[in-house]
């Protein structure tokens, strides 16, 4: 008896000493997962928490879409006033166009308004240069200078003006227009191929000259409908990784002497090229570049050279990727060996 009382009285030190060593007994323990679980949320609580989450998600989904018609309706807005000032000062039927075109014309007389071509210029290409021909032209220091000398000019540079800060917006990713296309269940990826170019060769040996006026959608040409092709060019919609590729062919006869001088130049050069306002030294960046060594003997009756370019890129969406070449007067006319395109990887 003795020796069972003396057990329990050992049970007990030794119970008290795990205590007093900071070891808590089992009751002491489920009172801490008791604690621990009070605190875990309820079943209500979260679906309350997620339910505030759908809620945000519907909220900031809205503001997009308001801030996005809102600024549709500004151009709208800008647009409708811009043509009907246009008109006014034209015709000279609107109430307050004729004392706004009096009262600039005035302003023009007095003092010369003139400034970068460069600020207003919507791209590399030749027809967008040739849009700077509304203005006076004149050379300076520090790059072409576009001068006004009637109202007429002033609403085309402010329209120049409001188009070119549109698109920089829109390359910094301010502004984001993009739309999903759903051909029948399965997603297209975004490819275009262009073929040609239609326009008319030129003389023009020794520089870059950009490529314009493409066929896209005439044959074996095409563009998915999330490619925006604008004077030349193929604007990249989203970032992602692109295969760009091109092919160009040149074609020169011997038929006399001019011909031969023509062809004095030993090389033939074909480039890639993208472009993005937002990019340093006037936006444009050479990807990549090949260059043929002509064969040129006094027998030849004929050369014919073609050159290809194919690379994968990193691109940025709205950038602008077109084709140069340094030879213009003897590119093929044939419009299968000279193509342009990318496709998303």
């Amino acid at each position: 008896m003795s020796g069972d009382v003396t057990k329990v009285g050992d049970d007990q030190e030794v119970t008290q000493a795990f205590i007093n060593n900071g070891t808590k007994s089992p009751k002491n323990v489920n009172n801490d997962l008791g604690k621990k679980d009070a605190m875990l949320p309820s079943l209500e609580e979260f679906e309350e928490l997620r339910e505030q989450l759908y809620m945000l998600r519907k909220y900031l989904k809205a503001l997009a879409i308001v801030v996005f018609f809102g600024i549709i309706i500004l151009l709208v807005v800008v647009t409708i006033l811009y043509t009907n000032l246009d008109r006014g000062l034209k015709t000279h039927k609107h109430p307050v166009a004729p004392k706004v075109g009096e009262n600039i014309t005035r302003l023009l007389e007095r003092q010369e308004v003139c400034f970068k071509c460069s600020e207003i210029r919507l791209g590399p290409s030749v027809e967008e240069a040739n849009m700077l021909n509304a203005f006076r032209r004149r050379p300076n220091k520090a790059g072409e200078e576009c001068c006004l000398d009637t109202p007429s000019q002033l609403l085309k540079l402010l329209k120049l003006f409001v188009e070119k800060r549109f698109l920089e917006e829109k390359s910094r990713g301010k502004i984001n227009i993009h739309r999903d296309y759903v051909e029948s269940k399965t997603s297209i990826t975004t490819s275009a191929h262009l073929m040609g170019p239609r326009h008319r060769l030129i003389e023009g040996v020794g520089r870059q000259f950009a490529l314009s006026n493409w066929t896209d959608d005439v044959g074996l040409a095409f563009r998915t409908r999330d490619m925006v092709y604008r004077y030349g060019r193929l604007v990249v919609p989203t970032d992602g990784m692109y295969y760009v590729y091109s092919q160009v062919s040149f074609l020169e006869r011997f038929d006399d002497d001019r011909a031969r001088r023509r062809s004095r130049s030993k090389t033939l050069s074909h480039y890639l090229y993208r472009y993005n306002m937002i990019y340093p030294r006037g936006g444009e960046e050479m990807l990549t570049q090949n260059s043929i060594t002509k064969c040129c003997t006094e027998s030849k009756s004929f050369g014919e050279y073609s050159s290809y370019l194919g690379a994968v890129f990193q691109l940025r969406g709205n950038d602008e990727i077109y084709v140069k070449v340094s030879n213009l007067s003897i590119l093929s006319k044939d419009p299968k060996l000279n193509y342009f395109g990318l496709f998303r990887v």
